[in-house]
């Protein structure tokens, strides 16, 4: 009885057991489809795996100056652990490298690399000192928009030791170091600097390097300054700056934006009523102010023209054309109304809110207080005051000395008179 089938090329065994459809080649005992006992060589260097007509998928030889392996995917190429089932994917772009070593490898890349690197396009490289344009640094950087390829410093770096930069590729000044500025524009704001002056400024032009949408906390807050950046235009006078003091109301107020500034009422300047007697210390700025303040319990919302309309107790005399700083669960917008009827108001929005509070309308001129200016005005007020003072004890020295000039004549004139007292008696 005929088991098998055996094929005979000099010391080549190619076999095909009958019944078990499996096929052998340098074995008679397949225990595969296809078992190849030895090594295998292809013509096209390629070993193909198809799904129906796809040519799209194989295993190859890469030749030129990688001598290695190569595995094609026409959207992505899966590596499967299969004992923790976990996948490592490398899906359609120009590349995502992991774990290269130094040498000639993939047009020149021999550090490991997420992302294109290329074409103003976002990178990440994962940093060692034997490689990089960066010197000996370890850690991470991130090309945001530039070349990693060439010569583009990374836009952010984390050093082996923790130390973040943006802007600076060598991060050595405090955890985090911020190099460069951007986006200035005339803003609203208060500041401390270090002589301890405070102050704000309603419409003052400022670059920035940190924005931050909430409050920042620290132990302390170090200013820098120096005398070199200022030009000395001359003294002012101080008695005009007591005069000045004098004229200024010392305020108690509270804010009705209650949640941002707190329930506490505080000692301050009321802006109009500074204005009026130092206008160079009050500026002009757009800004929101909270005229409205109110939950808006009740309002329309189409969805096909996106519209939203609502009722306020009281107009504020809005009109078209008017920003509005509405909050809703999904934080600040700015809206335009575009349609004002008695106390109705209606304004586009994207999508219909959950809730809706209305803040109120920006105005072109919300005023702000200099304080550095009140503080510098109240530190030469001070000056004047103890000039006074001092005058006062020079006057006051004098008048002392004046009366005790005077006591000794009265004491010369008494005994005087005892002298002539006795004369008169005898």
């Amino acid at each position: 009885m005929i088991t098998k089938i055996y094929f005979y090329t000099f010391s080549i065994l190619f076999s095909i057991p009958l019944f078990s459809q499996n096929v052998g080649i340098g074995t008679a005992s397949p225990i595969s489809k296809l078992d190849v006992r030895g090594d295998v060589s292809l013509n096209d260097n390629q070993l193909r795996l198809r799904n129906g007509a796809d040519g799209n998928h194989w295993i190859g030889w890469l030749g030129g100056n990688v001598d290695g392996a190569k595995i094609v995917g026409f959207s992505g190429v899966v590596i499967n652990n299969s004992l923790n089932n976990q996948d490592v994917a490398f899906f359609k772009g120009d590349y995502a490298y992991f774990g290269f070593n130094p040498g000639t490898c993939c047009e020149g890349f021999e550090a490991t690399r997420v992302g294109r690197g290329r074409n103003n396009d976002g990178t990440i490289e994962f940093m060692n000192n034997g490689w990089g344009r960066l010197g000996g640094t370890n850690g991470l950087a991130f090309w945001a928009n530039g070349n990693a390829d060439v010569n583009d410093n990374p836009q952010m770096i984390i050093t082996q030791s923790g130390n973040v930069g943006i802007g600076n590729i060598n991060p050595s000044n405090g955890r985090l170091h911020v190099s460069g500025v951007a986006n200035g524009g005339n803003y609203a704001y208060g500041w401390l600097n270090q002589n301890g002056n405070v102050g704000n400024c309603g419409n003052c032009y400022s670059d920035y390097s940190i924005w931050s949408d909430g409050r920042i906390r620290a132990s302390e807050f170090n200013a820098m300054s120096d005398q070199r950046i200022k030009t000395i235009v001359g003294l002012s006078s101080t008695a005009d700056l007591l005069r000045i003091v004098n004229e200024l109301k010392v305020t108690n107020y509270a804010y009705i934006d209650q949640v941002e500034h707190g329930t506490e009422s505080k000692e301050g300047f009321i802006a109009q009523e500074v204005e009026k007697i130092i206008p160079g210390a009050v500026s002009k700025s757009q800004d929101f102010i909270p005229n409205i303040f109110t939950y808006a319990s009740n309002f329309d919302y189409n969805p096909n023209t996106k519209i939203l309309s609502l009722v306020l107790e009281n107009s504020m005399n809005l009109k078209v054309g008017d920003a509005l700083k509405v909050i809703t669960e999904k934080g600040q917008n700015e809206v335009k109304i575009i349609y004002v009827s008695d106390n109705s108001i209606s304004f586009g929005m994207e999508k219909k809110p959950e809730s809706l509070f209305v803040y109120g309308v920006k105005v072109n001129d919300f005023r702000a207080v200099d304080y550095d200016q009140l503080f510098s005005i109240g530190i030469g007020a001070i000056q004047e005051l103890s000039k006074q003072n001092a005058d006062l004890k020079l006057e006051l020295a004098e008048a002392k000395k004046r009366i005790s000039e005077i006591d000794e004549m009265k004491a010369s004139i008494k005994k005087l008179e005892s002298i002539l007292f006795q004369v008169s008696s005898n």
